[in-house]
Order: C-alpha cells, then structure tokens, then sequence
C-alpha cells in the first residue's frame, strides 16, 4: 500500500459509495446510528455494533473480532486454521488428508509462516485502529513502534482535524462519525506517509 496515490478524503468510503443513488444515500449513516443507539446498541468498529449489557458498563463485544483489532496472540486448531503470535502469522495445511498425515507422523500441522515486519505490523496498527471508536492509543502506540505518532503525522492530522475528520482525545487518535465514513481514504493518507520519517 505504501507509495499508492493517496485517495481525497472528499467522497465516502463503503458506506456512501455502495448505498448511493443518483448521489444520495439510501439509507445516510448518521440514521443507522442514531436508531442503533436509541435500540441500545453502540457502534464500536466501522461495520459492528454491540448491545449494551445489564450493568450498561460493559457492551457485549465480540471477543473474536476484538483480538483482531488489538493485535492479542491466537492459535488456530484445524485445517486452514490461522495463528498470530506477534511478529510471526502462520496458517495450517488445507487438506483434511494432509492434516491428518501430518499429525499422525508427528509433524508440524503448519502450511506457511509469514514473520511480519515493523512496517507492516504498524500498518495494520494504523488501519485497524481507526476502525475502532476507541481509535489508536497514542502512548501504546509509541511504545510498540517507537514512533510518536502525532508528530511524525502532525501535517494530515492538523488538516484532518480541520476538515471535522479526526481527533486526539484522551490520548487517542480517533476519527469522528464523519471521519468514519472516509476511513479507507483517511487509513491510506497515513499509511502512504514517507515511511523515512517513521522512525
């Protein structure tokens, strides 16, 4: 992705795009929300709501896509199962025949291994974490990478933040409703930033 030419931030990603007609949304985003919202759900990544639990504390999240999200270790178990434990992503073998072989002989299940490289685990640092409402935990962030996210992104978060597009509150770079609606074109303005000036 890096070194494409960055899409303007000027027309909605997904959502206005596939439910447009004659350039007007069938169903505007800010309603999905709003009736969300008054059913007592919340929205807590781009394409996921959650119904707010009993104790209205504690939403209930899908424990499954939120290790995604967080970068959290996970094994897979089973033909074409896929693992991550940080750097290191590898899959299992597809056939069900092959699997089993290999199990039986006392191998390795595991088909390829891919080890993920600082640039390419703080790229999908900064796509998957301005998918989430919470957005990208600049402190953690830091620390992981070694990056001071908000000053080696100064310039497109300053005119981002002009356009009501993101902002960094409590610590967190996160993107507005309206920003969540451009979030593919606004990922790629950050991920197509000179990757020289990341360290």
């Amino acid at each position: 992705m890096i070194g494409q030419k960055k899409p303007p931030p000027d027309s909605p990603d997904r959502w206005g795009q596939s439910l447009s007609h004659q350039g007007e949304p069938l169903v505007h985003p800010s309603n999905l929300f709003k009736q969300t919202e008054e059913h007592g759900f919340i929205h807590y990544e781009i394409s996921n709501f959650a119904r707010i639990g009993e104790s209205h504390h504690e939403p209930k999240t899908s424990k499954h896509n939120l290790k995604y999200w967080t970068f959290a270790p996970y094994i897979g178990l089973g033909p074409s199962a896929h693992s991550f434990i940080e750097p290191a992503r590898y899959w299992n073998h597809r056939s069900l025949a092959t699997y089993l072989r290999q199990i039986e002989d006392g191998k390795s299940a595991m088909a390829e291994k891919e080890c993920l490289t600082k640039t390419q685990r703080t790229i999908e640092a900064i796509y998957l974490g301005l998918r989430t409402t919470w957005g990208i935990n600049l402190a953690e962030f830091q620390a992981r990478f070694g990056i001071n996210f908000t000053h080696t992104f100064s310039k497109p978060i300053a005119e981002l933040e002009k356009q009501g597009m993101i902002e960094i509150n409590k610590g967190h770079c996160v993107l507005t409703r309206k920003g969540l609606l451009f979030t593919d074109s606004i990922a790629s303005i950050f991920i197509c930033h000179d990757v020289s000036k990341w360290a």
